[in-house]
């Protein structure tokens, strides 16, 4: 199955030189309510959720714990730590993608990202959807804490928080309304933001923190070129330069048959 990077002509040849692509910090994507949105629905289901009176004090001191857990998070989370996202639409040829991220999309196969441990999650756009995915996630989260509380002699420490980071990797995955054109895949990572492998660059003034993830540069299945002036020319170009950067990697890897093909965008938009 294929999946498309939408982005510039800049990113598509530093992705095929480097083989890597960026994560960028979820807090400088262009929804203002990343994260949030998805918190807003875990930390509901939180509180609406019909818990028994008769819980344990086990079950209280773990729904508390995860609810004060999300609530930090939401508030001071992203100043010690951050998602690093990395997008994917599963449409190709989408003209509210070329307009908003980039007259050029790189057709991966997902298999072979998933191969080269990309972790693909599809974000969820329904509210009846994400309601009760958050649901389903929160009762999971206390009744795995609790077990690790009655283990443990009542303490929760140690790897009891991944019970948090699952409820905050899927409010990763949960998008407002307005974006579900974009039938959006996302790969990410939590990181702290003093991590070592946290760089930074530059757009409108703004620094903006990323990190990279490698991938095997035969996941590339084509380059699409937008709706875009000169098209034959900017076609022509692309596939000089991919038989070039083909021929490097077979010196080193040897004759291979995969292809990176380039593919025009049918739609007849003058940009």
């Amino acid at each position: 199955m294929s999946i498309y990077h939408y982005t510039d002509l800049n990113a598509v040849k530093s992705i095929i030189e480097s083989n890597k692509l960026r994560l960028t910090d979820s807090r400088y994507l262009n929804d203002i309510k990343e994260l949030s949105d998805g918190f807003r629905y875990i930390y509901e289901a939180i509180e609406n959720n019909h818990w028994s009176k008769s819980s344990t004090v086990q079950k209280v001191n773990c729904i508390n714990f995860i609810k004060n857990s999300m609530h930090e998070y939401l508030n001071y989370g992203t100043e010690e730590e951050s998602v690093f996202v990395c997008s994917f639409s599963n449409k190709a040829d989408l003209l509210s993608q070329w307009r908003s991220y980039g007259m050029f999309a790189i057709e991966f196969e997902e298999q072979d990202l998933k191969s080269d441990d990309f972790n693909l999650n599809v974000c969820s756009y329904l509210k009846g959807e994400k309601h009760n995915k958050a649901k389903l996630a929160v009762n999971d989260a206390i009744n795995g804490l609790e077990t690790f509380s009655l283990n443990n002699n009542n303490q929760i420490f140690g790897d009891a928080y991944d019970f948090v980071s699952k409820l905050v990797e899927l409010a990763a995955t949960f998008k407002d309304s307005g974006f579900s054109e974009e039938s959006e895949v996302r790969y990410f990572e939590i990181l702290e933001n003093t991590h070592n492998s946290v760089k930074y660059r530059i757009k409108d003034n703004v620094l903006i923190p990323y990190i990279e993830k490698e991938f095997f540069l035969p996941a590339i299945k084509a380059i699409h070129v937008g709706p875009i002036p000169n098209r034959e020319l900017v076609v022509n170009s692309l596939e000089q330069y991919i038989r070039f950067i083909w021929s490097q990697h077979e010196a080193q890897w040897g004759w291979s048959e995969h292809q990176i093909e380039v593919i025009e965008s049918s739609i007849p938009y003058r940009g």
